[in-house]
């Protein structure tokens, strides 16, 4: 009897250990899925609808309007992206950081109004979903400030319902 005593308890304790390796795997599974959110990120190319260039203009004039179109590409990318987040209204005029110091482009290329007219031609696109990209990353936010994040989503969320 003592033999049958010890065995029980094993398969006792071997249980508890499995139980408590599937309550670890699925707190992690948990803990993975919800730090994991889908992104939208803009599109590193630049969309075709933000070169200001009519098809009717000389190639050497639409080509060096193409590489002041880049460098406002990539400002909208790397500094713009940051502040406004897919679904975000633009503000009317561009911010400060939306503006290009590049040497070797076109005459005309930091002129206030290109730079007002590519602000304009960005916020034409930037609803399209052709500018966008969908990503799934890691995002600890959650854990991080709980209320914040939920407020947000929960915003986002009655926007999304409402329609504005």
């Amino acid at each position: 009897m003592g033999d049958g005593e010890c065995r029980m308890r094993g398969g006792r304790l071997s249980n508890r250990l499995i139980d408590r390796l599937v309550i670890a795997l699925l707190a992690v599974g948990f803990v993975a899925y919800a730090s994991t959110r889908p992104t939208f990120r803009l599109r590193v190319d630049m969309p075709s609808e933000f070169l200001a260039a009519p098809a009717s203009w000389p190639p050497e004039r639409r080509a060096a309007e193409k590489k002041v179109a880049r460098a406002y590409w990539y400002c909208v990318v790397t500094a713009i992206q940051p502040k406004y987040s897919f679904g975000d209204p633009l503000p009317l005029n561009p911010p400060a950081e939306f503006k290009i110091i590049t040497p070797d482009l076109a005459e005309g290329a930091t002129d206030p109004n290109t730079r007002l007219g590519y602000w304009h031609r960005l916020q034409q696109i930037w609803y399209l979903a052709s500018t966008w990209k969908k990503e799934q990353m890691w995002n600890f936010q959650w854990l991080t400030d709980p209320v914040k994040s939920g407020v947000r989503r929960l915003h986002n969320h009655v926007e999304r319902l409402v329609g504005t």
